[in-house]
Order: C-alpha cells, then structure tokens, then sequence
C-alpha cells in the first residue's frame, strides 16, 4: 500500500510498485496499460469528485488514444472491453454492465446484510 498520487485510485494492469515490477509478464506491452492509468486519472479528475455512477461510466468510455484507449471496440482477436465495474462499498452496492462503456447500461446490484 502506498499514498496516492492523485485524488482518486485507478486501476489498470501493470504494476505500480518498484518491487513488483520484475513480475510483470515481459511478453506484454504495457503502453496500452499506462496511458490508460493517465487517462483515467485525467478523466477522474475532470469530474470533480463528483462520482456518479454514470459519470464513472463516461469517463471510463474514454477513447483517446486510439488503440491504447480505455474503451475498446476491437474485432475478432482484438482486445475489447468486455464489462466495466462501479463499486461503492459504502453503500454496499456496485453497478455493472457488459461490453465497451460507451455502449453498456448499468445495473445496479446491492450486497443486503
């Protein structure tokens, strides 16, 4: 665990840490994982802390940056979005939603005691 350096945690798939870099797969290109770190912060940012579901789903349906963009349309083997998760644990609910962010619908599910 280490402080943030933004106001906001995103998540991509590479390693942040120093130590845990050298587990990374090196037969995977992390470009496409470190822009969208970038743009999910700079996306979140935008928002001004206020996170709504459906402002988390617009931000997560950035597509600058064409082939490394956070949401992703590819066709047959290319990558693709297959689902986008927002989680609000203090309101023991998340949303959900299959396919690309820009396409998907949300749906709320709720965690009762």
């Amino acid at each position: 665990v280490f402080p943030l350096e933004t106001g906001v945690y995103v998540h991509t798939n590479h390693y942040l840490s120093d130590r845990l870099q050298a587990l990374e797969d090196r037969h995977q290109d992390p470009a496409s994982s470190r822009h969208r770190l970038a743009q999910g912060r700079r996306r979140l940012e935008q928002e001004e802390h206020l996170f709504t579901p459906e402002r988390l789903r617009n931000a997560l349906s950035d597509h600058e940056g064409d082939e490394l963009c956070i949401c992703r349309h590819g066709n047959g083997r290319e990558v693709r979005s297959c689902a986008f998760v927002v989680a609000d644990p203090s309101e023991q609910c998340l949303w959900a939603s299959l396919g690309p962010p820009c396409e998907g619908f949300l749906e709320k599910y709720s965690l009762d005691a």
